[in-house]
């Protein structure tokens, strides 16, 4: 019995944690300023939202969905970034990108 108690616990150990919390700023900051975050971005530049209304509506579903918080909002609307929401489950974030058409150097 102690065997397979010990098993359980080592296989629930190799899962990885996902925090559910939402986003804060300075998290927002960080990953939206990231070399591979940018470089991802551009690798998938197809998605980029063309208009100022994306961003900002890109930014309040994140919000809503308890992803990012109010501050992170209005800071990603206000400087041009957005999040990318995994379509299907809708409760992580990919990526953090920018408006820029332009590679990450």
């Amino acid at each position: 019995m102690t065997f397979k108690t010990l098993a359980l616990a080592g296989a629930l150990s190799l899962f990885t944690f996902e925090s559910s919390a939402a986003l804060s700023l300075d998290e927002y900051i960080e990953r939206a300023t990231s070399y591979e975050e940018r470089y991802q971005c551009w690798e998938a530049r197809y998605m980029r939202p063309r208009k100022i209304e994306e961003i900002r509506l890109r930014n309040e579903f994140a919000r809503d969905q308890g992803l990012i918080t109010e501050q992170s909002s209005q800071w990603g609307i206000r400087n041009g970034f957005y999040p990318i929401v995994d379509f299907f489950s809708r409760d992580r974030i990919h990526l953090i990108c920018f408006i820029s058409h332009s590679k990450p150097i």
